[in-house]
């Protein structure tokens, strides 16, 4: 935690102890702690902005992203130069969904500081997120540029050209994050996700090698499970390839929390709800520059998405967040879960949900006349999609069920597959 000596220096040497204390229980995690001593320093030096500016941080940890903002936008008010508080505030707002406000302080900060590996780690970061790839691109490089040991920078970079169809760079970059620091699970995963990149037997001997250490925690031999049995089928060992991937899936269920019986009536109150007619449309045109790519994951909509893409009017999104991020705002507003205010929801609602997805992804792609979504939630929220926008298009993959479910039994999902509740 660096500390700025003016205001260190605020309140005198107490203070500057309260504020080492401080710092020291934020670097073990305890949030709690820290932020007791703070208190004791804005008690004795009110507006001290190093207190609110660990404050800040404090609430970061503890996951209160607006009383983070609320505390750094204090410090940068004395401090608008500080490219640490720029950053800290840009992260800060971009999790709060303030995209563009969240951009500009990150861009600040990589300007403030062009050679803090950091600043640009995370602007790249919060473009990628925003699926601005080419500029994600551009900061990544700058990060490991300067750094070239920052793994996190290193595998953002290989994932975002990957998205670009930059494969041998890609591949290029794991490879040498793999030479520098051989156990980094975050790169092996990443390497194992590159379907066409074939995993050699001295990959199996260090998976296994890595997998059998007695260390490593469940998160980490679920991550390098599903790496070892991508490698064994890359060496056609096809019978150890799935006893390793059915002991990782095995692994991973007792983590999560699901229930079938949950899921079937979860998905039946979204049937039933879109089975009536909804109200006619104020704009049935709306939203005609969206294509929605829906299907069940692991069926083929990143090839849907590219061939849609090279049309030179169409740009590619990805697997953008905004609509399940519109739909969980509805719920919150009208106090129900998604979808048991569907049935209430006026032409009205459905424009302004419309009016409001747009805003929100126009901005991604200006100079397209369409663009692509293809969220993997998008198949359970298809009939939302089309009230707020008629006049979307939906592409539907399909894929042979038996292989969708194996693929899918083969690939490690970060998130689950519904989320608006």
């Amino acid at each position: 935690m660096s500390m700025n000596p003016s205001s260190t220096n605020e309140g005198g040497a107490g203070v500057a102890q309260l504020l080492r204390e401080a710092g020291r229980a934020l670097s073990f995690g305890q949030i709690a702690l820290a932020e007791q001593q703070l208190d004791k320093v804005l008690a004795l030096a009110p507006g001290n902005t190093e207190a609110c500016r660990l404050l800040g941080i404090a609430a970061l940890m503890a996951g209160d992203h607006p009383r983070a903002i609320s505390h750094l936008r204090s410090v940068l008010a004395v401090r608008p130069d500080d490219a640490v508080i720029n950053m800290t505030l840009g992260n800060a707002l971009f999790e709060t969904g303030e995209t563009e406000a969240g951009l500009a302080s990150l861009q600040r900060a990589s300007e403030l500081a062009p050679g803090m590996a950091a600043a640009w780690y995370n602007l790249g970061r919060a473009l990628q997120v925003s699926t601005r790839m080419e500029p994600a691109r551009d900061a990544l490089q700058r990060a490991v540029a300067i750094d070239p040991n920052h793994a996190r920078a290193r595998n953002a970079l290989a994932t975002v050209l990957t998205n670009l169809g930059e494969i041998p760079a890609a591949v290029a970059m794991l490879r040498e994050t793999l030479r520098r620091q051989p156990e980094d699970v975050d790169a092996w995963l990443a390497l194992g996700n590159i379907k066409t990149e074939i995993l050699g037997s001295g990959d199996v001997e260090q998976l296994r090698r890595l997998l059998h250490r007695t260390d490593g925690s469940d998160d980490t031999r679920i991550l390098l499970g599903f790496t070892l049995a991508k490698a064994l089928e890359d060496q056609a060992d096809y019978a150890a390839a799935f006893d390793v991937v059915s002991e990782a899936n095995a692994l991973k269920r007792r983590t999560l929390y699901w229930s079938r019986e949950e899921e079937r009536s979860r998905v039946d109150a979204i049937a039933e709800a879109f089975s009536h007619p909804l109200p006619a449309p104020l704009d049935p045109a709306l939203g005609q520059e969206v294509i929605f790519v829906v299907c069940l994951p692991r069926s083929g909509s990143t090839l849907a998405e590219q061939i849609l893409a090279s049309h030179p009017d169409v740009a590619g999104s990805d697997e953008i967040q905004t609509l399940p991020e519109i739909l969980d705002e509805e719920s919150a507003r009208h106090g129900q879960p998604f979808p048991q205010w569907v049935p209430t929801a006026t032409a009205a609602d459905w424009h302004r949900l419309g009016e409001t997805y747009l805003a929100r992804a126009h901005g991604q792609h200006p100079t397209h006349l369409r663009f692509t979504d293809k969220n993997v939630s998008n198949w359970a929220f298809v009939g939302a999609a089309l009230a707020m926008l008629p006049g979307a298009r939906v592409v539907n993959a399909r894929r042979d069920l038996l292989e969708n479910c194996f693929a899918a039994y083969r690939q490690l999902f970060t998130t689950g597959q519904l989320r608006p509740g």
